[in-house]
């Protein structure tokens, strides 16, 4: 038995019984009669002693510590060696300096993982990551990593300088009207990127405060952004969903959920700002946990696992004082002083609330000053400007102009100063938004308006000012918006090809390629199969590359036409025609060159035809040779089986076809099979064209001609055996035998229509020929077994 132990602990237990399978097997554990390996942390050591103190006396303890960074240093040089690709042009010390470089930024931010794991599995990602002439360096390494964890180069590298002024504009340009704020964040950047924080505590513990409604969670959304590369990187708390100490509880599990809230979300994405929202509305246990946090930078679970929280950013943010603010106010704040009193009112209201070993653990206390006139008026601007943005507005001929009294109007009324600058979207949704749907809503969508937004009698008016063109532009856009629903189709239908489960399975393929090369290069042995594969390895590259240039393009063509749908540009609409055309056959060229990736010789199959009637079986071949001439295919070869020569009586008993073949060069097939020698009853028949092998070995299976109650069948099939070779096989050799098989295709020549099973629909004869109909059929079903490949996401 092996594995983690406390896992083993729990494993078995139920409501009904307390007991694990650990503690269940433990007397034989002790006793020696079942061996057992198991694992466990020094954190999860505790647990174990808690909750079943015996069993850990049935163990042997060994303990497993670290290497030394010496130590590291060296496997990591050998790790090197080992997948080096050209170690003789490479700099010697370049890759030194590349190796010191992965074990430093390892030390400093994996800190789940024990040394030498993850930097091991780190170098060996970036080894198969580079290409084959790119020399292992520290740009590439900090590039690799802020691949995997989003952290910006910019605090990575120290040959990268920060540039102060321009991070500040990045937060004033999200944060308006906060600038102390912004500069504090700012300091701290810089303090980070100088890496003067304190080690084995969070990247920064922030304590946000001041009115609602003023930026504070915008602020923190910006950080994740700069931080981590997108807002997605926040993990939000609602701490008044925590005043209790069952609550509490949760945020490290033990109450009836397998892991922590918090912990959990810490350990799934350690790389991440986690937003206390509220945080003086928790129940004050809450607050021990948060010691530890601040503290040491990490919170073990109800199970012994320890989240780590030092390459996280913590913010909590506070409404404390709020209350006694806003109680007698009314209004703006005018002036400086009247800011900065609101500022101290807060910041003594928190010094107040807070124990002083977690006041003296925050790195900033950020303060959030009341919004001024002139900044809500800025907001106001930034929402409208949104507005404009949106696609309602974007995507059709129209333009809004507004007066400069709506934004001070809206600056007025949107303003309130016990819920900051909230209010002021709500008021732009009612008074100017929901006007404004409603008209539009009732309005041809190619219209061309100017909207004029003014006030009247105290509120918001809108007046639409109508200049579509002449009918025949009009009936240019119907044209349009035809061509925008064909390129709009094909964009989604190259965004499923783009994450198709097909198109990940060539991707892992190159990647273990690169392996292969790795091991090749080293003069290791590699198997036949392998050389095929590291072969194929540039066709895989090339196609994956083109396809992603191509989605570009289908991509760049739509916008062009919606653009010209809402009048941003002019062109041709034939122009736009041709050009969608040919992307819809290109999309095709692709999605049939992913298909022929799929097998190892897609141009070549060995088909297989018996029948006990010679004419049925002659007809079907002829239908098969014109579809092969419709791809340029060609017959290389033909194999004959003819009828054993016996009286009926052992016919009936023994055998219908013979083991014996004929075998002739045939150099006019059209003229052989023309005909129908009542005594030959199969053939194997070598064929290539393009996509021969997924375009015929779909014809597998019975096809069955039918003519009034009388119905013979012909039995279709693929095999991989070369004709030389080739046996008939004993389930064919019975009478009767070719019925007992899979039904492909029913030929009712008296109802004058053909049944394709696999299609599930059926075609006439009365007024084509039964070749057309083959080809019509063969050709419908190589397309749809095509998309296929695409379906499986």
């Amino acid at each position: 038995m092996r594995g983690n132990l406390i896992e083993l602990l729990e494993v078995g237990q139920s409501e009904h019984s307390t007991q694990g399978i650990a503690s269940f097997l433990r007397p034989k554990m002790a006793r020696g009669e079942l061996p057992a390996v198991a694992e466990c942390t020094p954190e999860q050591i505790p647990i174990l002693e808690r909750r079943d103190p015996q069993l850990l006396g049935a163990f042997q303890q060994i303990r497993l510590e670290e290497p030394t960074r010496e130590t590291v240093l060296k496997i990591l040089e050998s790790v090197a060696k080992e997948f080096a690709q050209v170690s003789d042009k490479s700099d010697r010390r370049t890759e030194t300096e590349a190796i010191k470089t992965v074990d430093a930024i390892h030390r400093r931010f994996s800190t789940y993982s024990a040394f030498p794991g993850k930097p091991v599995r780190f170098l060996r990602n970036v080894f198969a990551d580079l290409g084959r002439d790119e020399p292992l360096s520290p740009p590439n390494i900090y590039r690799e990593f802020s691949n995997q964890t989003g952290l910006p180069e910019l605090l990575l590298n120290d040959q990268i300088q920060l540039n102060l002024s321009e991070t500040e504009k990045f937060f004033a340009k999200r944060v308006i009207g906060q600038d102390a704020a912004v500069k504090l964040i700012t300091n701290l950047i810089a303090t980070v990127k100088a890496k003067l924080t304190r080690p084995k505590k969070p990247i920064a513990s922030l304590l946000f405060i001041g009115p609602t409604g003023v930026g504070k969670t915008e602020l923190t959304k910006t950080l994740a952004e700069f931080f981590f590369s997108a807002q997605s990187r926040m993990i939000r708390f609602d701490m008044s969903e925590f005043s209790n100490p069952l609550s509490v509880q949760r945020l490290i599990g033990g109450t009836g959920e397998s892991e922590g809230q918090l912990t959990a979300k810490v350990r799934e994405q350690p790389f991440s700002v986690i937003l206390l929202d509220e945080f003086e509305k928790a129940h004050h246990s809450f607050f021990d946990l948060l010691l530890q946090i601040l503290g040491e930078g990490r919170l073990t679970d109800a199970v012994g696992r320890v989240a780590d929280f030092t390459n996280s950013i913590i913010v909590m943010t506070s409404n404390l004082g709020a209350s006694e603010f806003q109680r007698g106010k009314s209004g703006f704040l005018h002036n400086s002083r009247e800011r900065q009193t609101a500022i101290k009112h807060f910041d003594s209201a928190v010094r107040e609330f807070l124990r002083p070993e977690i006041y003296n653990r925050l790195d900033r206390i950020v303060p959030f000053a009341p919004l001024d006139e002139k900044t809500v008026a800025k907001i106001a601007e930034l929402e409208i400007e949104k507005l404009k943005k949106r696609d309602g507005l974007r995507f059709r001929p129209i333009k809004l102009e507004l007066d400069r009294n709506i934004l001070n109007y809206l600056t007025e009324t949107g303003y309130d100063i016990r819920y900051g600058a909230r209010p002021l979207k709500r008021t732009i949704e009612r008074e100017l938004l929901a006007p404004l749907s409603t008209e539009l809503n009732l309005r041809p969508v190619d219209e061309k308006l100017t909207i004029n937004c003014g006030l009247k009698d105290g509120r918001i008016s809108l007046d639409f000012v109508s200049s579509t063109e002449p009918k025949k532009r009009s009936s240019a856009n119907v044209v349009l918006a035809g061509q925008a629903e064909r390129i709009g189709t094909l964009r989604r239908r190259m965004q499923k090809f783009l994450v198709s489960y097909k198109l990940t399975e060539l991707s892992d393929e190159i990647y273990q390629v690169v392996r292969l090369q790795a091991f090749q290069m080293r003069g290791k042995w590699v198997s036949e199969e392998d050389r095929l594969r590291i072969e194929r390895k540039p066709k895989l590259e090339n196609f994956l590359t083109n396809l992603k240039e191509f989605g570009e393009i289908v991509n760049h063509k739509e916008d062009e036409v919606l653009l010209e749908i809402y009048g941003k540009s002019s062109s041709e609409n034939t122009k736009h025609l041709v050009e969608i055309e040919h992307s819809e056959q290109t999309f095709w060229k692709y999605l049939f060159e992913l298909l022929s990736l799929q097998y190892q010789k897609p141009n070549q199959i060995m088909l297989t035809f018996f029948s006990e009637n010679s004419t049925c079986l002659f007809r079907l071949i002829r239908a098969y040779l014109t579809c092969l001439k419709e791809f340029n295919g060609a017959v290389k070869q033909v194999f004959g089986f003819t009828s054993k020569k016996q009286n009926d009586q052992e016919a009936e008993k023994k055998m219908l076809f013979d083991r014996e073949v004929w075998r002739r060069e045939i150099i006019d097939f059209d003229t052989f099979f023309a005909g129908s020698p009542s005594d030959v009853v199969g053939f194997l028949i070598k064929v290539e064209g393009y996509l021969a092998l997924p375009r015929l070995g779909a014809e597998n299976g019975i096809h069955n001609f039918q003519n009034g109650s009388h119905s013979d069948r012909v039995l279709a099939g693929s095999t991989e055996t070369s004709g030389e070779k080739f046996e008939l096989p004993d389930d064919l050799i019975q009478r009767d035998s070719v019925k007992f098989q899979t039904e492909r295709r029913i030929y009712d020549f008296g109802k004058l229509q053909v049944k394709d099973l696999v299609l599930q629909k059926s075609f006439s004869l009365e007024e084509t020929e039964l070749k057309e109909v083959f080809i019509k059929a063969n050709t419908e079903n190589l397309y749809r077994l095509a998309e296929s490949l695409i379906d499986y996401i």
